[in-house]
C-alpha cells in the first residue's frame, strides 16, 4: 500500500494517531489512520488496513467507530507528542 494524503479535520489540521478528540460530543481517541499507515499498538495494521482509507476512533461509551472523512462532529482537543 502506498502513502496517501492524510485526512484532515474541518479546520485543516492533519488527523493523527493518538489525537484526543470529541466525536458527536463523546470523548474519543484516534487509534488508526489508514491513509498514512499509522496504527496504535492495540489496533494493528493487519486488522484494519483492509479498509483502504479513513481512520478509526475509540469513542468512550460507544466503542470503535470507522470514518472515511472528518465531519463537523469531530473536533480536535489535543495531541500526543509523536
Amino acid at each position: 500500500m502506498t502513502y496517501m494524503e492524510p485526512p484532515r479535520y474541518k479546520d485543516g489540521n492533519e488527523i493523527r494517531t493518538g489525537d484526543r478528540v470529541t466525536w458527536a460530543g463523546h470523548p474519543a481517541s484516534v487509534v488508526a489512520v489508514i491513509d498514512t499507515q499509522s496504527y496504535s499498538p492495540m489496533f494493528p495494521e493487519t486488522e484494519w488496513s483492509h479498509l483502504g482509507a479513513g481512520f478509526m476512533l475509540d469513542v468512550e461509551g460507544v466503542g470503535l467507530v470507522y470514518e472515511e472523512e472528518a465531519h463537523e462532529d469531530l473536533q480536535l482537543i489535543g495531541r500526543t507528542n509523536r
